[in-house]
């Protein structure tokens, strides 16, 4: 067994990283560790996309959930320990991450599968694991949209932008523009629109078969962002549907609704 070890750079996830390395050790299992950490930990690193791993631990928050799917494309099981903000993304506390690893070890474990959408525009911009905002490249400037589903138009709207979200995503940006919680084990995805000035106000749930296209009527400079960091210039629309890769997550014992209770609460 080989593990690859991926941190948020604060010294709380770097101190239990120095740990974990301690831990493996002990074990005589194999590692990697992320280079840009184990540059702070005076080991030698690897960059994520090069480490060729079982599992990965990832020590931060959602974000650097994401950029370790980005990464590897979400095709090595990752076990989230939740060093962020909301952690919806992560399965472990600081506290508990011994006990999780062990069971790691052990093979005491789920793999979860979950799904990722594939943004289209004149070509493949990329694949999210949260979502794709549609949103101008320029501050309060709102834009003119026709959103369409399997090519029948449900309406247009005036508003800051528009998301589209993967269940997993309705936790992020989604609810935070009015969107619902979707649980991760529903097939489908989220039409969210943001800041509504006209049309369209309420967020929508499509089967996850669909492909839902958002057409640019008019509007300063477009911009589609995908999973909230890779920015894209967009001239007239954006087109998302499932992709075929999913994104495996080591599932232990956390519960969806027990994390929007302790988000919300």
């Amino acid at each position: 067994m080989k593990i690859g070890i991926v941190a948020k750079n604060d010294e709380k996830a770097i101190n239990i990283s120095k740990k974990l390395i301690k831990f493996l050790n002990n074990k005589k299992i194999g590692y990697y560790i992320e280079k840009k950490i184990a540059e702070r930990l005076g080991e030698k690193g690897k960059e994520i996309k090069e480490m060729e791993v079982d599992y990965i631990i990832a020590l931060g928050g959602d974000g650097t959930i994401l950029r370790t799917v980005h990464y590897t494309g979400g095709k090595i099981p990752i076990l989230g320990i939740n060093f962020g903000t909301r952690g919806f993304l992560t399965e472990v506390e600081p506290t508990d991450w011994k006990s999780a690893i062990e069971r790691v070890i052990d093979g005491k474990f789920k793999i979860e599968m979950r799904d990722k959408l594939e943004v289209v525009s004149k070509e493949k911009l990329g694949e999210v694991l949260n979502e794709v905002a549609l949103v101008s490249s320029l501050p309060v400037q709102m834009l003119h949209l026709e959103i369409l589903i399997d090519g029948f138009s449900i309406g247009k709207l005036k508003a800051d932008g528009i998301i589209v979200s993967t269940p997993t995503g309705s936790t992020a940006y989604c609810v935070s523009a009015g969107g619902p919680y979707v649980h991760p084990d529903v097939n489908a995805f989220i039409v969210t629109p943001i800041c509504v000035f006209d049309g369209i106000r309420r967020a929508i749930v499509v089967p996850n078969k669909s492909e839902v296209e958002i057409k640019v009527i008019c509007g300063e400079s477009p911009v589609a962002v995908l999973d909230g960091k890779h920015i894209f210039e967009v001239k007239d629309n954006i087109k998302v549907r499932l992709s075929k890769n999913k994104a495996k997550f080591i599932k232990l014992d956390r519960n969806f609704y027990e994390k929007i209770r302790k988000v919300d609460s």
